[in-house]
């Protein structure tokens, strides 16, 4: 890896983004099965009502983790596409340039 400029692991990112939207997939999973479940076969009503609260804030809190989760993915797969995209028009470019070099592949 080059310490004088820019580097993106590509197999680093793409690493990333699969790992990422492997997470996305499984929180939404755990939240459609947290969803379904019911707190009102616990037994008592206290423990019932307090079962039904957390099992509100835990699908909340779930459902923002799966959507960050998502925007992320999305974020970094725009990146990936904009560094292939400049890494390609600088190839094209050097290649343009040495072409015009002495000596230079023709």
């Amino acid at each position: 890896m080059p310490d004088d400029g820019f580097f993106v692991d590509i197999e680093a990112l793409d690493k990333l983004i699969g790992s990422l939207s492997k997470a996305e997939q499984s929180l939404k999973a755990a939240n459609d099965k947290l969803s379904k479940a019911s707190s009102n076969d616990l037994g008592h009503a206290e423990i019932d009502r307090a079962g039904e609260k957390f099992q509100d804030r835990w699908e909340h809190g779930i459902k923002k983790i799966a959507e960050f989760t998502g925007k992320s993915v999305e974020g970094l797969n725009g990146a990936r596409k904009t560094y292939d995209e400049v890494n390609q028009r600088n190839r094209d470019r050097m290649n343009r340039i040495a072409d015009t070099l002495p000596g230079g592949p023709r």
